[in-house]
């Protein structure tokens, strides 16, 4: 099970020194974000589904993230998600409303 070796994995426990599935997916999804939307780029869409297994609408909250796009912070499309201008100017307040 996935979400057993991420309970196991962050307690330095026998799956510590295993591959990704160790890093809890909060942590790794907040790492991505954090890293990518500092970029002018942002997060492709492919790079998110690598990293997380998932695609940005499944793991980020519809309603917080359509307030951020709607509020000129962040941008969504078939690329990926983006920090506009704005959005990295306030990347920390704005990473704490999406996470």
């Amino acid at each position: 099970g996935h979400a057993l070796s991420n309970r196991f994995g962050q307690f330095g426990g026998p799956l510590a020194a295993g591959a990704r599935d160790a890093v809890p997916m909060e942590a790794r999804l907040e790492e991505l974000l954090m890293m990518g939307l500092r970029l002018t780029e942002g997060v492709a869409r492919v790079a998110f589904r690598r990293e997380t297994g998932r695609a940005v609408e499944d793991l980020l909250d519809p309603a917080k993230l359509a307030a951020l796009i709607d509020g000129g912070f962040l941008e969504l499309d078939d690329a990926g998600l983006r920090a506009t201008a704005e959005g990295r100017l306030r990347l920390d307040a704005l990473l704490g409303r999406l996470l």
